[in-house]
């Protein structure tokens, strides 16, 4: 992956996020039973939430999100930024053992930009990005637990 400017990165970021929310609200419509259905459009809501704050991030870092990477994340080579390999006729548990990876896999990307981050206002947005991905997922984790013993 060639370096990048911080909005560029973010935006992979983003998209990739729509992706896997435009995945689960495509198997939310397809699943049979009633707790999979919410715990699925839970994790799109989820997703359309971090959609959401990265375009405030984008907007409110302006200028700075312009500012190109010397070296990029080892991580940007991870498979997870390919097209979701998801299939409909997963379990809920792969499912949720699958999103959880594609969160790992996320919030490993965000912090490598933090810390190769050129100023101090990137690192700290990079940062502040890395703890939120993490709160999340603890979310989707909670939620995925509660959805799999109800199931």
């Amino acid at each position: 992956m060639p370096c990048r400017t911080a909005r560029q990165l973010l935006t992979l970021v983003k998209d990739f996020h729509r992706k896997l929310g435009e995945f689960y609200a495509d198997l939310a419509a397809t699943a049979e039973q009633e707790q999979v259905q919410a715990l699925l459009n839970y994790m799109r809501r989820h997703e359309e939430s971090l959609q959401g704050l990265l375009d405030r991030i984008e907007e409110a870092g302006e200028s700075h999100l312009d500012t190109w990477f010397a070296r990029m994340p080892e991580i940007a080579k991870c498979e997870c930024f390919e097209c979701p390999q998801l299939s409909r006729d997963m379990s809920v548990e792969d499912a949720v053992r699958t999103a959880l990876w594609f969160d790992d896999c996320l919030i490993e990307f965000v912090r490598e930009m933090a810390e190769l981050a050129p100023s101090e206002e990137l690192r700290e947005v990079f940062s502040s990005l890395a703890r939120m991905e993490e709160h999340e997922e603890r979310k989707v984790s909670r939620a995925a637990l509660e959805a799999t013993r109800g199931a």
